[in-house]
């Protein structure tokens, strides 16, 4: 097996198609097919699914297995030239939902950086299930979520629970308490925030309840919701980090809000690393510097 078969499978699994890795690797189609059928050769099985009329290729359950094990390799390749350059560093790749990696974890971050110089962080955005996709991989170390993900190769921490509230344009004409049924669903921006929000939200509005508005990410929420008459529920540090801006204000719920709860995922090498206890350190001081007893710390 040779560095130039995994990086052909690499690339294929990356681009998605023999064409498009060809144009990566600057070698021709018929190249590559032979470095990935000789591979294959090698190994005794099928590491592509090819589909008569597609040209996007899938990995086959051995290439998921592969995949995983060639990029360990890269990395380890990686890291051993950087030794060559003297500038080795510990690497730390970390990913989070959109939710917290624009508006709560910048400052933790800041705060990891200033105790880790020497060390790399990359920083990613996945949701559940690509992040534990990723984790399997071998292409993300830890990942912060609010959703589930079923993999005996990967632990969930708890990190935090903090409760959801209802926010609204300064000029709306929703009064400052409600109670949540009493919104109007046609003026909901709607995201999904888990398991509980649905539960709450299929109680308050009827399972069929259907919002004509809704985004996945942060970046449309500050927008719809100046809209006159739009609403949202979202968590307290969505709406901590929206309200200084301006335009924004808090309808209070005469009943109970649900909760999101933060987990950590990782592999189980990672369980016991120090950068992973300084990292939820940072989010442990962070959370506590607000002085708000509505988040819960779970670790």
């Amino acid at each position: 097996m040779t560095h130039a078969q995994i990086e052909a499978f690499l690339a294929i699994h990356r681009s998605g198609t023999i064409t498009d890795a060809a144009d990566a690797l600057m070698i021709s189609q018929s190249s590559l097919s032979t470095r990935l059928h000789s591979l294959e050769e090698e190994l005794g099985c099928l590491l592509f699914l090819r589909s008569r009329g597609s040209r996007t290729l899938a990995l086959t359950p051995e290439g998921r297995q592969f995949q995983q094990l060639a990029v360990q390799y890269e990395n380890l390749i990686e890291r051993m030239y950087d030794i060559k350059k003297g500038n080795a560093k510990p690497i730390l790749r970390v990913s989070s939902i959109n939710s917290l990696g624009l508006l709560l974890f910048p400052y933790v971050y800041d705060r990891f950086i200033a105790l880790h110089p020497n060390v790399e962080l990359e920083i990613q955005s996945f949701d559940t299930v690509d992040a534990g996709e990723n984790i399997e991989y071998g292409e993300t170390d830890i990942a912060f979520t609010s959703g589930e993900y079923n993999s005996d190769t990967i632990t969930a921490l708890p990190v935090f629970s903090e409760p959801m509230v209802l926010l609204t344009g300064e000029d709306s004409r929703y009064p400052e308490e409600v109670l949540p049924a009493e919104l109007d669903v046609a003026d909901e921006v709607y995201l999904y925030w888990g398991g509980p929000f649905y539960a709450w939200h299929a109680a308050q509005f009827g399972e069929d309840a259907v919002s004509p508005l809704r985004i996945s990410t942060m970046d449309h929420l500050y927008y719809f919701l100046l809209k006159k008459g739009k609403w949202a529920a979202v968590p307290m540090s969505v709406a901590d980090a929206l309200l200084p801006r301006g335009g924004l204000r808090v309808i209070r719920s005469r009943s109970d809000m649900p909760f999101r709860l933060i987990k950590c995922m990782m592999g189980v090498a990672m369980a016991d690393s120090p950068l992973l206890n300084d990292l939820l350190d940072c989010i442990k001081e962070f959370i506590n510097s607000k002085g708000n007893p509505d988040y819960t710390i779970l670790f």
